[in-house]
C-alpha cells in the first residue's frame, strides 16, 4: 500500500510538474512567436 501510495504521488507530481512546464513553455512561444 505505501509503496502504491509513493509511486502514484510520484507520477501525480511528475505529471504536474510536466504539464505546468509544458503549459509555461508553450505560452512563452507562443507570446514570443507571435502564434
Amino acid at each position: 500500500a505505501g509503496f502504491l501510495a509513493a509511486a502514484g504521488f510520484l507520477a501525480a507530481a511528475g505529471f504536474l510538474a510536466a504539464a505546468g512546464f509544458l503549459a509555461a513553455a508553450g505560452g512563452g512561444v507562443m507570446s514570443g512567436s507571435g502564434g
